[in-house]
């Protein structure tokens, strides 16, 4: 049978971590029979572990970090369609070939106005949105990429931080449930301390 956070220890879940062998989340060892019971069991002890406001949190980061991302690729499809039309246009034309419609080019530069915010009227004009593209990329290197500060803490450091905020030993046959309160119970220490 698959272990709940009311019968599992810290230190049973601290061997499953450092081995990735799943006996450790079990009372009997018959892993591939529970693995939907074993997912689930992992999933309660992540949320006890980061609680709802950091899950909300780093959700609402990673949407701003895909709406970002997609802008600036939605620029360079506009940059690269603008250029064929604008620049390519009229070499395809010099050497006897058959060139787009006016119509593309009216569709790019709508596009450009609407997302961009500047007119398209001339081949310099990509230029600024070359620019428009690399600051956009700057901006999301700026504020997603990952120190190793922000990397969050692992389960050893989170046991680690709560013992000792609490004035305790580590007692690894402490239960998850337990322990989950705990660190509830350390967090608004570090908060008071904090203020």
């Amino acid at each position: 049978m698959v272990r709940t956070i009311n019968t599992l220890t810290i230190g049973q879940y601290n061997l499953y971590l450092k081995t990735g062998r799943k006996k450790y989340l079990m009372s009997v060892p018959l892993v591939f029979l529970f693995k939907a019971k074993i997912d689930k069991l992992i999933s309660e002890i992540n949320e006890g572990l980061q609680g709802d406001e950091v899950a909300v949190s780093a959700m609402r980061k990673d949407i701003h970090q895909i709406k970002s991302i997609r802008k600036a690729q939605y620029l360079t499809s506009l940059y690269q369609g603008a250029y064929i039309l604008l620049v390519s246009k009229p070499k395809i034309e010099a050497l006897g070939g058959k060139s787009a419609d006016s119509k593309s080019l009216e569709f790019f530069k709508s596009r450009i106005k609407e997302k961009a915010g500047f007119e398209l009227n001339e081949a310099s004009d990509l230029l600024k949105l070359k620019d428009k593209i690399n600051h956009l990329n700057d901006k999301y290197s700026e504020n997603f990429t990952v120190s190793a500060e922000e990397k969050g803490l692992t389960y050893s450091e989170i046991i680690m931080i709560v013992f000792k905020l609490m004035g305790f030993d580590i007692n690894y046959n402490m239960l998850m449930t337990d322990f989950f309160d705990l660190k509830k119970k350390a967090e608004e220490i570090g908060k008071k301390t904090s203020d």
